[in-house]
């Protein structure tokens, strides 16, 4: 990994303290800066401030799932993102001047590991066990192909990971699926990611399932959250999530955060 990389990406990670910083400092002063001609020139500050520090490139590898879709969706609608590259197995009907697809082969990273750069990964690529057909199908795509995107996006420089995981994620585990989550978990932090963000969300409401029995355990979870039970187990949405993603590298913080279920919706507030 060369130092000049890393150095050039965590600018972003200043600027955007920065920027969040003078935000912070004049919030107080909104209601007189919205009733005057100040207004016009505050927009303007903020969007220099903007062009200079805090205009990124992000990349997506499970763009086409739940999330994915979501976050990219929200991600070229964000003036702080003026690049959103994604990784993905086959083409995509996404069009957008901002977007770049680039179709990979999951098996062999190190034909598309360069194309890696950026200010950010996002990491939300996940199947289930019935699509994958079994236990070791499912780790290949949630654990090896994750975590390989993971290491070449810092081996090239990238400052900041978001990745999503699940509730309960745990290495030790001896349930399968959270076990594969934590490990996961557990590896991507020895990467040395100056800024990096776990979110373990609990049941996803995703738009328009057609997953049956997902549907049937998201109306049970909400009839005993609503007398008081399971509450950690509330389910949140795909938009919530993506939109918690983003606010989070956009944030400025540095170091590790694990962000569970119940605090991811408390991010964009």
């Amino acid at each position: 990994m060369h130092a000049g990389k890393v150095a050039s990406k965590d600018k972003h990670l200043v600027g955007l303290k920065f920027s969040n910083t003078l935000r912070s400092v004049f919030r107080p002063l909104n209601p007189i800066i919205d009733s005057c001609f100040f207004h016009t020139a505050n927009i303007l500050f903020f969007s220099v401030i903007s062009i200079i520090f805090v205009d990124m490139k992000a990349l997506v590898i499970g763009a086409t799932g739940a999330i994915g879709k979501d976050l990219v969706e929200q991600l070229l609608k964000d003036d702080s993102f003026d690049r959103v590259e994604i990784f993905v197995r086959r083409e995509v009907k996404m069009h957008s001047a901002k977007l770049v697809a680039h179709v990979v082969n999951f098996d062999h990273p190190e034909q598309w590991a360069d194309k890696l750069t950026g200010d950010v990964l996002f990491s939300c690529l996940g199947t289930t066990m019935k699509a994958a057909g079994s236990q070791e199908a499912q780790w290949k795509v949630d654990y090896t192909y994750q975590y390989n995107a993971a290491k070449a996006a810092r081996e090239n420089g990238v400052p900041i990971y978001v990745l999503v995981s699940a509730i309960d994620a745990n290495s030790k585990s001896k349930i399968f699926y959270t076990k594969m989550k934590g490990a996961l978990d557990d590896a991507v932090q020895q990467l040395g990611f100056p800024a990096c963000f776990i979110l373990q969300p609990a049941s996803l409401i995703r738009k328009n399932t057609d997953r049956v029995e997902e549907t049937v355990g998201i109306w049970a979870l909400k009839a005993f959250n609503a007398i008081g039970l399971m509450r950690k187990y509330t389910p949140i949405s795909t938009e919530a999530v993506a939109a918690a993603m983003i606010r989070l590298a956009k944030s400025g913080r540095k170091g590790t955060e694990i962000i569970v279920s119940k605090d991811i919706a408390l991010v964009t507030q």
